[in-house]
This record gives C-alpha cells, sequence and structure tokens, in this order.
C-alpha cells in the first residue's frame, strides 16, 4: 500500500505541474553552417576558374573575388546576401545534384594577386564562417606599343613618347634613329641618309611610357625609330617586339611624310640669302643669291620676287616671274633686272617667305636686300676729284668765308662715289663725307646730317638747312647738290646748308655756320688743306640776316 501510493503521488506532482507550468518542451540540436572549400583550378594572364564545395547540406552558399594583396575583414552575412561588389560576386543554391559549383572570372589583369571569399548558409540561413584563397594571374603576353606621340623636354629637348600597355622596364639593346631629308631622291623610297645611336641616358622610362630624346639632327629631318627585341619588357620578363621604323612620301600622302612604326620630324629653322652687292655699276649682270641655310637648295615653289627702284619722288615696283628674271643654278638663285635703274637710286630686292627649301625641307624667311645704282665708275673723275679752295657766303653775317677742301674717290660706293675728306678746311677724322656724282648731269649730291670730324668741344656734320617765315634756322633732312659747271669748278646752291655743331653726346649745340652761295674753283698752288681757322658759332635759334 505504501508502494501504490508513492507512485500516486509522483502522478499526482506530475499532472498539478503540467496544470500550473504547461507542457515539458523537448531539446532541439543547433542549426549549424556547413564550412565551403575553395579550390583554385587554373589561372591564366585574365583568368581564374575555382570551384566552391560546402562541406555538408547548405542551403545557399556566396562568393566575392577581389583585387587585393592580402585578404580584407569580410562580414560573412553581408558575403551571404552578395552585398560586396568586386570583379565578380555571386551566390548558389545547394542541391543534391549540384552539392559544389565551377566559376570562371574574366577580365582580370596579368601578374596580379586576387583574393576568392565564400561563405556557406545554414539550412535555415545563417551563414558560417568565411573561407579565403589567394591566387595569382599569370603573365606570359609579351607588352604591346598602343601609341606614341611628339614631345618636347624641359631643356629644348625633342623626341616621342613611346606609350605600351602596361609597365615596362629597359632591357637590352640600342635604340637607334634614321633620318631623312625632304628633298631627297632617297625619302621617296623610304631609304635613310644615315642612323645615330640612341644614348642611353636619352631613354627614360616611366611606368607604361618611354621618353625617347632624340640625337642631334639635321633641322627639318624627318627621323624613325628602330628598336630590338628585349629593348624593353615587362615586370615578368616578357620581351616587348623589336620595332622597324622608315619614312617615305608617296602619292597617296600628297607629299606628306607617311610613318611606318614611330617617327616624327626634327625642328625646322629658317633661313635667308647673301650676295646682293654694295652698289650695281652694270645693270645687265646678274645679282646671285647664296642661301645662307647649312644645307643647300632643295626646292622651289615659283614664287615671284619683288623688286623696287627708289629715286627721289619715285618708286617703280616690278614682279620678278620664275624663268624669266630669274631662275636656279648650282644651288644659287640668279636674278636679272628687268630695266635699267637711274643712276643713285636705290634697288631692293624681296624674297617672300616660304618661296624656297633647303635639302632637309626647310623654308626661307622673308629677305630684303638693297644696293645704289652707281654711276658709271669708268668715267674719269678729274672733272671733280682734287684739292680746292672754297669761298662760301654767310646766310648769318652776309659775308663771304674762304677754306680748303678734298675730293678724293670714294672707299665706299654703297654711299657715293665720290668722298670728302677735308671740309670747312676741317680733316674728315670721323667719317668722309660722301656724295655721288653725275658726271651727266653735272651734279654732286650730298646726304643731309653727315659727322664728318670731330675735336676736344663736340662733331660736327654736314647738313642742309630749313629757314622758318621768322628767320629761324633749322635742321634740314633733303640732300645738298652742288654743280659742277665745268672741269673742276664746283658751285653751291641758292638755299641753306651748312656745318652743325653737336656736343660730345652728339646732341646740336649751334651751327658753325650756314651758307647759301659757294664757289671752289682747283687749288693749283697748294696739295695741303689750309689750317682750321677759328670756329665761327652760332646759337640754334640764330636768324638769318639774308
Amino acid at each position: 500500500m505504501k508502494r501504490i501510493f508513492t507512485y500516486i503521488t509522483v502522478l499526482t506532482l506530475a499532472v498539478a505541474c503540467e496544470t500550473m507550468y504547461g507542457p515539458v518542451e523537448t531539446p532541439v540540436a543547433p542549426d549549424t553552417a556547413q564550412d565551403i572549400a575553395i579550390t583554385v583550378n587554373e589561372t591564366g594572364d585574365e583568368t581564374v576558374k575555382f570551384t566552391l564545395a560546402p562541406a555538408g547540406e547548405a542551403s545557399y552558399y556566396s562568393y566575392l573575388v577581389e583585387k587585393a594583396d592580402a585578404a580584407s575583414e569580410i562580414d560573412p552575412e553581408t558575403l551571404y546576401k552578395v552585398g560586396y561588389k568586386d570583379v565578380a560576386q555571386g551566390t548558389f543554391k545547394y542541391a543534391a545534384d549540384a552539392t559544389s559549383q565551377t566559376i570562371e572570372v574574366a577580365g582580370l589583369e596579368s601578374n596580379s594577386t586576387y583574393q576568392i571569399y565564400a561563405v556557406a548558409g545554414s539550412l535555415m540561413g545563417i551563414p558560417g564562417k568565411v573561407t579565403t584563397v589567394s591566387f595569382k594571374t599569370s603573365d606570359t603576353v609579351s607588352p604591346a606599343l598602343s601609341d606614341n606621340t611628339e614631345y618636347e623636354g624641359a631643356e629644348g629637348e625633342t623626341g616621342v613618347a613611346l606609350v605600351f600597355d602596361e609597365p615596362v622596364v629597359r632591357g637590352t639593346g640600342d635604340l637607334v634613329v634614321k633620318y631623312y631629308a625632304m628633298n631627297s631622291a632617297e625619302i621617296a623610297e623610304g631609304v635613310e641618309l644615315g642612323q645615330v645611336t640612341v644614348p642611353a641616358e636619352n631613354v627614360v622610362v616611366e611606368d607604361e611610357v618611354v621618353y625617347v630624346a632624340v640625337p642631334e639632327l639635321p633641322a627639318g629631318a624627318f627621323y624613325a625609330l628602330d628598336y630590338p627585341e628585349g629593348a624593353f619588357a615587362d615586370v615578368s620578363g616578357n620581351k616587348v617586339a623589336a620595332l622597324t621604323s622608315k619614312v617615305y612620301f608617296g602619292e597617296e600622302t600628297e607629299y606628306e611624310p607617311y610613318y611606318a612604326g614611330v617617327g616624327n620630324r626634327y625642328p625646322t629653322v629658317e633661313w635667308g640669302f647673301e650676295g646682293m652687292p654694295e652698289g650695281i655699276s652694270d645693270w645687265t649682270a646678274p645679282i646671285v643669291l647664296t642661301p645662307t641655310s647649312d644645307y643647300g637648295l632643295g626646292y622651289v615653289y615659283k614664287e615671284n620676287l619683288s623688286l623696287v627702284y627708289i629715286e627721289t619722288g619715285k618708286t617703280t615696283s616690278f614682279e620678278l616671274v620664275y624663268n624669266e628674271h630669274y631662275g636656279v643654278s648650282g644651288g644659287k638663285i640668279i636674278v636679272y633686272l628687268p630695266e635699267e635703274p637711274a643712276k643713285g637710286a636705290t634697288v631692293a630686292l624681296t624674297v617672300p617667305g616660304e618661296a624656297f627649301e633647303d635639302y632637309y625641307g626647310n623654308m626661307n624667311e622673308e629677305w630684303t636686300a638693297s644696293a645704289k645704282s652707281l654711276y658709271d665708275m669708268s668715267v674719269p673723275f678729274e672733272n671733280v676729284v682734287g684739292n680746292y679752295v672754297m669761298t662760301q657766303v654767310s646766310a648769318f653775317d652776309g659775308k663771304p668765308y674762304t677754306s680748303k677742301m678734298v675730293i678724293e674717290e670714294s672707299d665706299n660706293p654703297v654711299y657715293g662715289n665720290v668722298m670728302f675728306t677735308t671740309y670747312e678746311s676741317m680733316p674728315c677724322n670721323e667719317a668722309p663725307i660722301y656724295a655721288v656724282y653725275d658726271p651727266e648731269k653735272g651734279t654732286l649730291t650730298m646726304e643731309s646730317q653727315q659727322v664728318f670730324a670731330s675735336d676736344e668741344e663736340g662733331y660736327y656734320a654736314f647738313v642742309s638747312a630749313t629757314v622758318s617765315s621768322s628767320g629761324s634756322v633749322g635742321v634740314g633732312t633733303a640732300p645738298v647738290v652742288f654743280t659742277v659747271a665745268e672741269p673742276n669748278v664746283i658751285t653751291g646752291p641758292n638755299y641753306y646748308y651748312g656745318v652743325l655743331i653737336l656736343n660730345q653726346a652728339q646732341e646740336p649745340t649751334g651751327f658753325y655756320d650756314v651758307y647759301y652761295k659757294c664757289a671752289a674753283q682747283l687749288d693749283t698752288e697748294s696739295s695741303a688743306p689750309a689750317s682750321v681757322a677759328a670756329p665761327r658759332v652760332y646759337a640754334l635759334d640764330t636768324k638769318v640776316s639774308r
């Protein structure tokens, strides 16, 4: 009875507890996610193939491919939900007939390190721990030249910039520059005139760009760049292929250079001419112009030249036509005057810019030069040269004054065919007073404002003079014309001329004298000029008495 009572008591307590607290729960085992394995099957320069395999039954499993040298901190839940975005990412549903997945990713960078992250979720979708595997792509492809451009260095260097599709380093082998002349026959066939090796210091590598400073070449030369296989390589040692370039002209290029490979043009220069004579005594003789280019004459564009005859109060212009008035012979420009210029006229010749090219295609700049049309130097000068006694009437006091002058044949026909070496009894110790003697007209013409003498006080200049309505004298610019009335008899004009005094700074301070009448005759008694008289100095504002 006691034992039965005990059982009843236990049962009663159990029922009472269930009534009071509800049914007793049965324990459930925890929902645990499986590990996941990552197997890298193969890698290429730009691809990877790998397999994901959960260790047991799962719901879903996800992955991420990241370009990184080391693994990052990855949140399992974010990875499971494909919350990361990088090179590649995705998720798969686990199935009995698909317990693993193989993924192939393309478009990767060669010789680069990547990380693969994967995580599997439990049957209830709870992610497990993240598995990480690192891999590196291979690099079996050589760098390729993708572009080239001209560049100018900081110190005037010129050359080309080679752009590769990946960073490179300097390898072995010389870089060679071949050069061509635009106006050579060889360029039509792409045959160079010469080549130079590029010094090592002229090659600078910066990542994927190689700067090549071209050694000094003839101005205007076209050039092409060669280098052998292995002159450059990538960091994996893959060699750049050899480069062979050339420059040529073809009909399809309309006379513009065509570059096969890499090339450019060395900087051009402008040039002019020399050979214009100081004076022209025979107008029928050719004027021979020599190009100043170092490379000779190469091509003529047949631009017409310009010619101007300049006389007092008159200008005559001409257009010189190729093969009519000028031509080319022996690398020189041969110019013929179309008609005889007046004696004493200035002959100005202009060659327009870009009318000619030299051998390397450098064009001429516009060039102008002039010469005097000389009087016939074969005419004897006994009518004018010699030592003279000269009497001149002062415009200030109306008195005659006598002095000596000496006329000789000119030492520079550009300025005149005769020159005064003594004037007003003053030796011309600074420069002669140049004049043009026209034996046909019997005139002796001197330009104004020629400084001819100096002493401790200052300078003396032969000038023409002007007189205002009030009688004040000024310095003129017009030439002064004397008349050779008969052999060795010279008379002055009936207008004003004289000698201007200047200080040491060559500033006008007054007049030695101003004249309006002159008569000079050959001095047959003395060959030496008279001594210099005491100067008569008149202020600049002195009025004429005439």
